[in-house]
């Protein structure tokens, strides 16, 4: 059995849609992964998929199974990407862009939210700058936080 968060190389991949990719990992777990908030993030670097649709379906891993790609341009889109933006859709664990979302909205400073969600100062430093995952456990401790915080304002 695999662990939990443990990342996987990638046994197949495939375009399901424009900007989803269905995900095998090596580990069994599948899922389709919509990598639209991605794409535009970087758009200058993935101008080509955005600009020429038909190029996405030809999508393919790499040799090892740590990245996927598209050989007609030079881009790339690593394993632990995808595996992380599974994670963040099946809620096992948080996005750093919603952690700092939660922080910003009951005006919490990093200390703060140390406080208020138990942990030191610079776990919730690596959390916002995406540099750890966010596990299911804060995202809720995240979530039972906001009542209290909005009941307190």
């Amino acid at each position: 059995m695999p662990k939990k968060h443990e990342i996987s190389r990638i046994a197949e991949v495939e375009a399901a849609e424009p900007y989803v990719l269905r995900v095998t990992f090596e580990n069994g777990i599948r899922a389709d992964i919509d990598l639209r908030a991605h794409i535009e993030k970087h758009a200058r670097i993935f101008a080509p998929l955005r600009d020429n649709p038909a190029l996405w379906a030809g999508v393919q891993l790499d040799a090892w199974g740590w990245d996927v790609q598209w050989d007609d341009a030079d881009m790339a889109i690593p394993a632990d990407l995808l595996w992380r933006l599974r994670l963040y859709r099946t809620g096992e664990a948080m996005a750093p862009e919603a952690f700092a979302q939660w922080m910003e909205r009951h005006g919490l400073t990093l200390d703060r939210a140390a406080a208020v969600l138990g942990v030191s100062r610079r776990q919730v430093a690596y959390y916002k700058s995406g540099q750890q995952l966010i596990p299911k456990t804060v995202r809720l401790a995240c979530l039972g936080a906001t009542q209290e915080l909005d009941k307190a304002s």
